[in-house]
């Protein structure tokens, strides 16, 4: 058995030996090598060279002579400071749109009053913060500005390019899925999480320059942004609007503010659009119980600050605010009052157990002293008993 174990090593090691074609005679060399790589096996090559380390050392030496070392040409992309754009890029110097994006206009939407009363300010061109309750339809809100601008900016002969940010992943597909659907065959609209499946021929970078529309997460692009590879490397010039869902996190050390902190350095400004159900009041999770206008008043106009917004705009007109109010299903508080059962069998039966183990400790408590055991053991037993019995009438 240990025969054929020794065999099956020593041929195992023969197939793995590199053999070299520059000079054939080394298989000798090869064989030697092949069996010393295993303790069973090293019998047979000592037993086949008596200088079995000079040899195999001279092998190594003479091998090393033939060997010249290789590098490997790398076919990373570095960016260069002189490739930043100065305007956005077209798209189509990134690849070529689907046949399913044939740029007829086609409207799939069309907007209430107060929703109206939303946009128009953004539409008109200012950076602004859009705060409006849940339900009230701020995706739509959102699809109808981003349309405009990319409209506007095609019809004055400009690039259009929009980046739609959401903090969650399942929000990414969300919001992505009804853009998608709803501005098809006008525009082309990509998405971006992490969790795409990367493809060697087109760099992310590409994929996202040459949509009409990007919905990804904030990190991701802060990413790209800092990238030194050309492939993922994006420029916030190549970028005309940037549209924050759930904007009320700009705040401190989240991916929004750090986002705009880039904006905030950079001389090119993109139109900011924020949505958000609540601004806030930047208590900050305080438990004072008090109102403080002048502090929410400081918070929102910080959240403007970093969000580079000129205003915030919600809905202002009663008819408009009616309207909206008969959308919006309020939410209504019921209180229920839930008294104690009269039998509880659960109180019942933790009732029972402590009296068992009441009983337990009094009859070994009482079996010591009978067996006359140590006084210390005695003393012990009884000051676990007294402090559990303290324990359980308390409970009681």
């Amino acid at each position: 058995m240990i025969h054929t174990q020794l065999r099956n090593q020593l041929l195992f090691g023969i197939v793995r030996a590199e053999v070299t074609k520059r000079k054939p005679e080394w298989w000798y060399c090869e064989l030697l090598k092949a069996c010393n790589t295993h303790p069973k096996s090293r019998v047979f090559a000592t037993l086949l060279d008596n200088n079995l380390k000079d040899t195999l050392n001279e092998y190594e030496l003479e091998v090393q002579q033939y060997c010249t070392p290789t590098i490997k040409k790398t076919s990373l992309e570095f960016v260069a400071d002189e490739e930043a754009p100065q305007k956005p890029r077209p798209q189509n110097h990134f690849g070529k749109f689907p046949t399913y994006i044939t740029g007829e206009v086609a409207n799939h939407y069309s907007l209430r009053g107060y929703q109206h009363e939303l946009v128009a300010k953004a539409k008109s061109g200012l950076s602004t913060v859009i705060c409006a309750p849940t339900g009230s339809g701020k995706t739509l809100v959102a699809l109808d500005i981003i349309v405009n601008h990319l409209r506007k900016q095609r019809h004055s002969g400009e690039v259009g390019r929009v980046v739609m940010f959401a903090p969650t992943i399942p929000l990414v597909n969300q919001q992505f899925e009804f853009l998608f659907s709803n501005m098809k065959p006008e525009f082309f609209v990509e998405k971006l999480s992490g969790v795409e499946k990367v493809n060697g021929k087109v760099g992310r970078a590409d994929t996202i320059l040459r949509a009409h529309v990007v919905v990804m997460t904030p990190q991701i692009f802060i990413n790209m942004l800092l990238s030194p590879l050309k492939p993922n490397r994006l420029y916030l010039n190549d970028f005309t609007m940037f549209v924050f869902d759930e904007c009320h996190h700009c705040d401190e050390h989240h991916p929004y503010n750090i986002l705009m902190n880039h904006v905030r350095l950079s001389n090119y400004k993109p139109q900011i659009v924020g949505l958000t159900a609540s601004v806030g009041d930047g208590a900050k999770g305080k438990s004072s119980g008090r109102l403080d206008p002048q502090g929410a008043i400081e918070h929102m106009l910080e959240l403007c600050a970093r969000l580079e917004c000129n205003l915030i705009t919600s809905v202002r007109s009663i008819d408009n605010l009616i309207e909206m109010n008969s959308y919006i299903s309020q939410p209504v508080d019921q209180i229920f009052s839930i008294r104690p059962k009269e039998v509880d069998d659960f109180a019942h039966n933790i009732a029972l157990l402590s009296d068992s183990i009441q009983n337990l400790f009094r009859k070994a408590l009482e079996e010591a002293v009978r067996s006359n055991v140590g006084l210390n053991r005695v003393n012990l037993l009884y000051t676990v008993f007294s402090s559990f019995e303290k324990t359980f009438l308390e409970c009681y």
